[in-house]
């Protein structure tokens, strides 16, 4: 009976110790669980920096190419006009609008090309 009550003390000391070295593990894990939640989150918080970021870039770069566009159609707008005011030159035939608007580049060529 002695040697049984002894061989239990042993075996409870050995789930004890088990039950020690368990609890030090599972601390240990939960401590590294955190740091990978932590670290997962600042991840996914640089992600939507990122994004954001992306399309701020992407709105600029469109906002940009638009201005350029617009610059160019003006320098267009710009060299057909020469500076000058329109003329204003009307038709009789139906089958043409009613009003032209020309610049004065314009202006010699189309007055060549009306009847007299």
């Amino acid at each position: 009976m002695s040697s049984q009550l002894n061989e239990f003390r042993l075996q409870t000391e050995r789930l004890d110790y088990d039950n020690k070295e368990s609890i030090i593990l599972i601390d240990s894990l939960k401590d590294r669980n955190q740091e990978v939640v932590t670290e997962l989150e600042e991840l996914k918080r640089q992600i939507a920096e990122l994004k954001m970021a992306q399309k701020d870039a992407s709105t600029e770069d469109k906002e940009k190419r638009k201005q350029e566009k617009m610059a160019m159609m003006m320098a267009k707008f710009d060299s057909v006009s020469d500076d000058s005011p329109p003329i204003f030159l009307f038709s009789s035939t139906p089958s043409v609008a009613n009003s032209k608007v020309l610049s004065p580049r314009r202006t010699n060529n189309y007055a060549r090309s009306l009847p007299s």
